[in-house]
């Protein structure tokens, strides 16, 4: 520090108050001793005390940031300070623990209330599974009739004690094509309902949410997905999916709200509401009580969460699992939905042995199980990724015409016109002293029964296929049973007609002779288990659910031959079920304990070199604060200094976040003080440095004494932040085997983990950068694989093949629509040109994958584009072009942008801008939505065809300027196309906003710590980025200076929305790089304007805006 602030500095951190002494000269020594103790006890508590209510005010701020990874290394560390608090308050004055009824009282709540608040938990999803249950089965044979006696029963309680329907069961009406009818109408109402409340009141409640949880169990976080609005629109919508016909099971589901009800219940209590890792328990907790009400198996429900859901499952997590199915299970129970006393409709009981002879047809439905999950999970994740590329806008009508077409196609089936469940109730069913649906137990209908079986079986699989992952509650374990199931019972039925036809053969010596030898139920049953276990590739948790579905001990070891042959069958196609596909293919940061890898490198060759890091001294708080402005960070090494690169720390981004708002809030601080983050041999001595001995209180007026950091309003001032800064984060050495790494991240779970030689820091490392490397290895394997056996690449072909259905329903809705159109002789337009929607589609296409392949690094803007909807969204619009002019929202309720009439997507983009913005100044406006002019941006794709005419190059300049539209006059809107290896200076925006998107090409961005006028010396670099084609970045002068750069070897294009448009009339600053010495430019002009180039810069007012 210089000679100027040494007069002026202070100290960051308070003194603590000296004690004074009361103790008499007449005690003895001994008795001093011990106030001695008691005093340095008092203030090594005051000490821990404050650290805790640090912690704790930093995660009532955080509650951990959307789509980020939870630092369990942290979490454990605060759990632990709440433990030395509470010890430390119930502490006497000699250490000992005071008597007290009401501490003990509430040390005794606090004990069990995790047992408390899992039974809550239990009772409600118990509670909601029965409703819901009721309410379903309601539902899905409404489509069929009614009952006359009350119509708000189902066939089974109307028809109570009856077989094969009542009186007082009717369909609908007399004659079948109005009952056909009428079960489509019902079909498409309850899909178009479930979608729309979907869409419009929780977008997470859509799909499974299987793959979502086991990634925010392992530590990712989703704000909302297990919100109270999730809890209530799946609740809601499940019934809906279900009754509507669509081939989608309620399991998955189920297993959602489950733990959606979980986290409601566990946030209102304070133990769970600021520890994850408590959340965690609950969590665990209800995964499997939504599994155990879901099957009626809450033993199979603790071993599901243990198998499937859950990467870290300790003793006590098993325990209150099993307690809270145990809840679940009695409470559903006690509701007895379906008044039979079974827990769900297919439970059965089988009091019939099996034969040796029949393990053979056993591993034939083994096999079969593990085909049709491969089968499904290929063709799946190829209808995901189709509708991920274009069915993203049209949620609502794919699901209304995926039940229209379900409903369709399955009505003339009798086992696909009943709801799932209740088909896998009569498959399961023995013959003799059941319910004989459709002559299924009659030998004289065995013909048509398997063929009706059959067709059953091959049409269920491809509307599995189609179905799941559509925006309705979409389950995927009932319907892969039903299909199991029709199989089995095939292939029951086959044996059966076998063993009847050659009873004296060999192979059936041990029938006996009077008793049925062959129970087609038991083949439906093992197909089932098959099926569920080749889609889901779990082994234990499917026996298990099957022994407590049938009660029956002896095919306990049937089931385990079946799962077995499934589980070697499914291990061939790759490892991994669906619910581990589906987190690969939305990218999930999520790495599978179950994986095993040989990568042969070092951590090294996946860390990340370019560290952003902050030096333990010498930089001010404006430039800490220009760090925070880039949410790209979310967190910082503290290094000694920029040259020797020791490491002495690392602070998070929310906690260096908080310690600067706080210190605003209490001080007028200035942006030119001196931060400290940790003691350096280099700093001054006139620092003092001194542990924090009291809390850091909410509301500092009510304080009496001083706060952990005292700051001053002075320019001059040091802020330390030693006290937020871990000082001993996980390090390991760059030559560390990167499995090494992906394990200690399994097993700790820290969200990064510094790379360090000799003490100097190299890099660091980060869940997703290691599932990075793995993405990037895996493709290099498959294209050596391909290359070697001569193959194209698969991405290539598939992407082929989804245009052409693309084209194909493009041009079946086109005809659709001409026909309609024709026959009310246009009265009725159902869509206007088709053939430009499939151009947009098209051209966004040759931008987006269909797969994942990328990690989601928590500042992604996942929209309606991705494999789910991650949060609620302001409305957006995407800039697609139609014949006719429309309005359409912008997503503020201010303005509205109508689209452009033509064709050119870029000059409705450019319209939709302008009438976005309005009358308002400008982006900071409060009524204009920033997020939604990006979001315009973003949704066009490049289309050089389109704004070339504003492209004028010119190789002699670095760039060139030109002017596209000047708004309303508080905003322009510029092309710049900038020339091969050349840049723009460092510069300023003249205190102005902007938006830039990469039309063509790429453009490197340098950003620079804004200098100190005072003072000259280099330009200190702030990050460096290279934005590629179609991205849209924001800048302004609050986050610093930059330049631009052109490093490729043509010219690269780029749109620029600048508002207020001070630059053009005012010019803005740039900088020398050496000294940071600013020099003001007043003529910052145009090369052209509106299309038109200009004779010379700054004849604007010359040129007139064409009409």
């Amino acid at each position: 520090m210089n000679s100027r602030s040494q007069t002026t500095s202070i100290s960051t951190l308070a003194l603590p108050a000296r004690r004074t002494s009361s103790v008499s000269s007449r005690l003895s020594s001994a008795l001093s001793a011990a106030s001695t103790a008691e005093r340095g006890e008092t203030q090594h508590g005051a000490r821990i005390a404050a650290q805790h209510q640090i912690e704790e005010e930093i995660a009532k701020i955080k509650r951990y940031e959307d789509f980020t990874t939870i630092d369990w290394v942290q979490d454990a560390v605060r759990e632990q300070l709440r433990r030395k608090a509470r010890r430390r308050r119930q502490a006497g004055p000699y250490g000992a623990l005071s008597f007290d009824w009401r501490q003990r009282i509430l040390e005794a709540y606090d004990a069990a209330q995790g047992w408390i608040v899992v039974t809550i938990i239990g009772a409600a999803i118990g509670l909601n599974a029965a409703l819901l249950s009721i309410i379903t089965e309601w539902l899905a044979d409404i489509k069929l009739g009614y009952c006359t006696t009350a119509f708000y029963l189902n066939e089974d309680f109307c028809c109570w004690g009856e077989e094969n329907g009542c009186a007082d069961w009717h369909r609908w009406t007399g004659f079948e094509p109005f009952n056909y009818i009428m079960y489509i109408l019902f079909a498409i109402l309850f899909a178009w309902t479930a979608a729309t409340l979907v869409k419009s009141y929780a977008p997470y409640a859509a799909g499974s949410g299987i793959s979502e949880i086991k990634c925010i169990i392992a530590g990712f976080v989703m704000k909302g997905f297990l919100g109270f609005w999730t809890l209530i629109i799946k609740s809601i919508t499940l019934p809906l999916a279900i009754g509507s016909g669509l081939s989608v099971g309620k399991e998955g589901p189920s297993v959602h709200y489950a733990v959606c009800t979980g986290n409601v219940i566990s946030k209102m209590f304070k133990k769970y509401r600021g520890n994850a890792s408590k959340t965690r328990e609950v969590l665990s907790a209800s995964a499997a009580a939504g599994v155990a009400v879901a099957f009626g198996s809450p033993i199979g429900g603790v071993l599901f969460s243990l198998e499937e859901m859950s990467s870290y499952f300790p003793l006590k997590t098993m325990w209150r699992s099993y307690f809270c199915a145990l809840v679940a299970t009695a409470v559903l129970a006690a509701m007895n939905p379906f008044r039979t006393g079974q827990l769900v409709m297919f439970q059965v009981k089988y009091d019939r042995s099996w034969h040796f002879f029949e393990v053979f047809f056993y591993i034939i439905l083994g096999v079969f199980g593990g085909l049709y999950g491969a089968f499904v999970m290929k063709w799946n994740l190829r209808a995901q990724a189709f509708r991920k590329r274009y069915l993203a806008n049209y949620a609502i009508l794919e699901a209304t015409l995926l039940a229209a077409a379900t409903a369709i196609v399955c009505y003339p089936n009798a086992f696909l016109r009943i709801d799932m469940t209740e088909s896998m109730k009569i498959l399961f069913l023995e013959c003799e002293g059941a319910e004989d649906y459709h002559g299924l137990c009659e030998p004289d209908k065995r013909f048509w029964n398997v063929v009706s079986l059959i067709l059953a079986t091959v049409i269920r699989i491809f509307f599995v296929i189609i179905s799941y992952g559509c925006k309705v509650p979409a389950g995927i374990f009932v319907p892969s049973m039903a299909i199991g199931a029709s199989f089995g019972r095939t292939v029951g039925i086959i044996v059966q007609a076998i063993q009847e036809a050659n009873p004296q053969s060999i192979f059936f010596s041990s029938c006996q002779p009077d008793v049925p030898c062959i129970t087609p139920g038991t083949y439906a049953f093992l197909g089932a288990a098959a099926a569920l276990s080749g889609i889901m590739h779990i082994t234990v948790s499917v026996v298990v659910i099957m022994f407590e579905l049938t009660g029956a001990l002896t095919y306990i070891l049937p089931t385990m031959i079946v799962v077995g042959v499934t589980k070697a069958v499914s291990e061939l196609f790759g490892k991994g079920g669906i619910a581990d596909r589906m987190i690969w293919f939305s990218g999930f940061p999520y790495l599978d304990h179950k994986e095993e890898h040989n990568f042969g490198v070092p951590v090294s060759q996946a860390m990340i070199a370019d560290v952003v890091s902050i030096p333990s001294t010498g930089m001010t708080l404006k430039g800490i604060e220009q760090l925070l402005a880039n949410d790209s960070y979310q967190g910082f090494p503290i290094i000694e200094d920029e040259n020797s690169k020791i490491l002495l720390g690392y602070i998070g981004r929310t906690e260096l976040r908080y310690a600067i708002d706080r210190a605003r809030r209490d001080h007028n601080l200035s942006p030119l003080a001196q931060c400290i983050f940790a003691p350096s041999r280099k700093t001054n001595t006139a620092i003092t440095l001194v542990t924090p001995t009291t809390p850091m209180t909410p509301h500092p007026s009510t304080s009496t004494s001083s706060a952990p950091l005292d700051y001053a309003s002075s320019a001059t001032a040091t802020i330390n932040f030693t006290p937020y800064v871990d000082a001993t984060p996980l390090t390991v050495h760059p030559r560390l085997p990167l499995e090494t790494v992906m394990e200690l991240f399994r097993k700790i779970g820290p969200r990064v983990i510094l790379i360090e030689l000799c003490g100097r820091l190299c890099g660091l490392v980060t869940v997703k950068d290691c599932l990075k490397f793995q993405i990037r290895f895996e493709e290099a394997a498959s294209a050596e694989h391909n290359h070697h056996h001569h193959h194209g690449h698969p991405g290539d072909e598939d992407s082929a093949a989804q245009e052409r259905v693309w084209e194909m329903i493009m041009a079946a809705a086109g005809w659709l629509s001409d026909r309609v159109g024709s026959l009310t002789g246009g009265r009725i337009r159902l869509g206007e040109s088709w053939e430009g929607d499939r151009r947009v589609w098209a051209d966004r296409s040759r931008h987006r994958g269909g797969g994942s392949g990328e990690i989601l690094d928590g500042t992604e803007d996942v929209g309606d584009e991705g494999a789910l909807e991650l949060f609620p969204r302001k409305a957006k619009m995407a800039v697609e072009i139609i014949n006719t002019s429309a309005q359409v929202p912008c997503g503020r309720p201010t303005c509205k942008c109508r689209v452009a009439a033509d064709n050119n997507r870029f000059e409705a983009l450019v319209q939709a801008l302008k009438d976005a913005l309005g009358p308002c100044s400008g982006l900071t406006s409060e009524d204009v939505d920033v997020e939604h002019l990006k979001q315009l941006m973003r949704d066009y794709v490049s289309d050089p065809v389109e704004w070339q005419k504003y492209a004028f190059g010119d190789a002699s300049r670095g760039y060139t300027r030109n002017l596209v539209d000047e708004g309303n006059g508080k905003s322009n809107l510029l092309v710049l196309v900038w020339t091969p290896g050349k840049g723009s200076p460092i510069h300023d925006h003249g205190n102005a906003h902007c938006l830039m998107k990469i039309l063509k090409g790429n453009l490197t961005e340098t950003r620079y710590e804004f200098p100190d006028v005072e003072t000259e010396k280099p330009m200190r670099v702030i990050s460096e980025r290279v934005h590629k084609e179609n991205e849209v970045a924001y800048m302004a002068d609050e986050l610093g200076v930059h330049r631009v750069w052109n490093a490729g070897p043509d010219f690269a294009v780029s749109l620029h929305l600048y508002t207020p448009p001070n630059v053009a009339k005012g010019g803005c600053h740039i900088f020398n790089p050496d000294t940071g010495k600013r020099f003001h430019v007043k003529n910052c002009g145009y090369y052209s304007a509106y299309g038109v180039k200009l004779s010379e810069m700054g004849e604007l007012g010359k040129v007139e805006k064409p009409e």
